[in-house]
């Protein structure tokens, strides 16, 4: 065990050695140092009494996964959704209020898809209400 985690993981392992039960922790962010300074890692931990014959606690069977990547990997995600999110708001705000509308066009059909305000605003409705040939509403 690091010592410069003791203070973290220290409660848990006394508490199992108190008798009162096997503990999980999921995920815990730690900073052991392995040799190049103490760094952020997280870490699942299962912590089991083993039992002595007479019933008493006699140590513990502590089963650890480095879960690091992992939780870097959902923050990275986390942080992307959210950007798309408020991209996509600040999108939806800009063509509400600009009144331009919204186009896209295929290169490799030949289509172009465009919403009823950019149809509108460039008339490209064919008399009837319909849209012109080769365009498709969104």
């Amino acid at each position: 065990m690091f010592a410069e985690i003791w203070t973290q993981v220290g409660p848990t392992v006394a508490s199992v050695l108190a008798g009162q039960g096997a503990a999980e922790v999921q995920d815990q962010r730690l900073s052991p140092d392995r040799g190049a300074g103490a760094r952020n890692a997280w870490f699942s931990f299962s912590y089991n009494p083993i039992p002595l014959a007479d019933g008493s606690i006699g140590g513990i069977l502590n089963v650890a996964a480095e879960t690091t990547e992992r939780v870097l990997s959902e923050q990275r995600r986390d942080e992307v959704e959210g950007a798309l999110r408020d991209s996509e708001e600040l999108r939806r705000i800009a063509l509400e209020r600009g009144g331009m509308g919204a186009w896209r066009w295929d290169t490799r059909s030949g289509l172009v898809r465009a919403d009823d305000a950019f149809q509108d605003l460039w008339a490209w409705r064919s008399p009837g209400g319909r849209t012109r040939p080769r365009c498709t509403r969104t």
